[in-house]
């Protein structure tokens, strides 16, 4: 007798497509091929509901336009293509990795991303009813006009422990669901203008790669935990809601509020250029902050931090410099004012230029205060005026009214001390209150020196009044 051998019969993986609604389980529903399982590959034709009547777990899964739903969890070991439909039910999907290559709807199902979830195109899927998506791997918007965005009012979140990513297309995706954010995890803007909503930031990174932008546009509520971190060589704009960082910064580009109320505190180890031109920019140190360039044209920055203009050229159109640190001028910058731009509580030590074009002009409010070590030149018919409180100017320098044939004011109490010059070389400059200390006031003829607002001015014995214009005194 011979022995008889047992051969096993290998199992290969199978693709299934859904021809009609139905239960997972049943064969019927899979065109009675059988029932896709581990290993397999299941498709969901678009026009068909398949329930999830019991746990399956299959290699690839493709939903083409029609809708997984069902209590029981799904598992897609290998890859999960979305190309369209709707993933509902209450209970769990796992995946791999995704493609999103249309759009779709997450309805109570929580999502949970593994690996590499794609989105090329501009595709997006929408979260309603409570759904969560959790993405524990990268999820990667590889150009322009996706996203993913909440259907109602409440409810769905965004759970990020990996790293979300825009790395493609040179204009905007959305992320317009809140997103909650785990320790290490990253939200980076690597091209275009990623705009991002709520977030309660805890232990993350959020960064713009140069030439790109990271957005926080929607009004919402941003806190960021003390280990949380901005960096990055691009844009950091914080254009709406309210926004608290209390971890570090370290941004080599450019921060940028143009709507928002933000608070920058914790650690602040670099901010390379900052653009204010709406909104409350406060910015909380007490290390002097070195700032390349600020731009400011609308809103308000203020804070405690000491800021150091480092750049040979600013441009200030409109708005309010506020706050209590010092904020520094060197002699190699000129800061050009093509609008009115306000100054409140904050003191200004300038060493460079001033220089007012047009018949631009100043308001100092409450204790704000500008030490003149360099030049300030009204180009027309501007000046400083009180805005309230007792502001004061301190001329050390040149200030000078170089242009304009009309009235311009000095409102606000000068300081005038040893050496420095008050030139008005056209036009009439309207005073107030003068407190000279060997300083020098030049009149060119056709010009005046007029005290108006003046109460209690005086000039000590070393001080000059020259030249071939005309002061008047009330």
């Amino acid at each position: 007798m011979f022995p008889l051998l047992a051969t096993a019969v290998p199992s290969f993986a199978a693709s299934y497509t859904s021809s009609t609604s139905g239960n997972w389980s049943s064969a019927s529903t899979w065109g009675g091929a059988g029932v896709p399982g581990a290993g397999d590959a299941a498709t969901v034709s678009g026009g068909n509901v398949v329930t999830l009547d019991v746990p399956v777990t299959v290699a690839n899964a493709t939903l083409n336009g029609g809708q997984i739903t069902g209590t029981n969890p799904l598992n897609v070991t290998t890859l999960f293509t979305w190309n369209g439909g709707t993933l509902a039910g209450a209970s769990t999907m796992t995946v791999a990795a995704a493609i999103l290559g249309g759009s779709g709807f997450l309805d109570t199902r929580a999502l949970t991303n593994s690996g590499s979830f794609t989105v090329p195109g501009s595709n997006y899927f929408y979260l309603q009813n409570g759904a969560n998506f959790i993405n524990n791997g990268t999820v990667d918007f590889q150009s322009d006009g996706g996203g993913i965005f909440l259907n109602g009012l409440t409810g769905p979140v965004i759970t990020n422990n990996g790293t979300i990513m825009k790395s493609g297309g040179s204009f905007s995706t959305q992320i317009g669901v809140p997103i909650s954010t785990g320790s290490g995890s990253q939200i980076v803007a690597q091209a275009g203008i990623f705009n991002i909503g709520a977030i309660t930031g805890i232990g993350a990174t959020c960064s713009a790669s140069i030439g790109a932008t990271l957005r926080f546009n929607t009004n919402d509520t941003r806190i960021f935990d003390a280990a949380s971190t901005l960096s990055g060589l691009g844009t950091i704009e914080f254009a709406s809601g309210t926004n608290t960082i209390s971890g570090t910064t370290n941004t080599s580009g450019a921060i940028r509020n143009s709507g928002a109320t933000t608070t920058i505190g914790g650690t602040i180890s670099g901010i390379g250029d900052i653009t204010v031109s709406g909104g409350t920019l406060t910015l909380n140190s007490a290390s002097t902050l070195s700032v390349r360039t600020l731009t400011m044209s609308g809103g308000t920055l203020t804070g405690t931090a000491p800021i150091s203009l480092t750049g040979t050229s600013q441009t200030w159109t409109g708005g309010t410099i506020a706050g209590s640190g010092l904020l520094t001028i060197p002699d190699s910058t000129t800061v050009t004012f093509n609008g009115y731009v306000y100054f409140d509580t904050r003191s200004i030590s300038n060493s460079g230029t001033l220089s007012y074009t047009s018949n631009y002009y100043s308001y100092f409010y409450n204790s704000a205060s500008l030490t003149n070590n360099g030049t300030v030149d009204f180009q027309g018919d501007g000046g400083f005026y009180i805005g309230s409180g007792a502001p004061t100017v301190t001329n050390n320098g040149t200030i000078k009214k170089s242009a304009g044939t009309s009235q311009g004011g000095f409102q606000v109490p000068l300081i005038a001390q040893s050496g420095s010059q008050f030139l008005v070389q056209s036009g009439t400059m309207l005073m107030g209150n003068v407190t000279a200390i060997g300083a020098t006031f030049n009149v060119s003829s056709g010009g005046m020196l007029y005290f108006y607002y003046d109460t209690a001015s005086s000039f000590d014995a070393a001080s000059i009044i020259s030249g071939a214009g005309e002061v008047v005194r009330q």
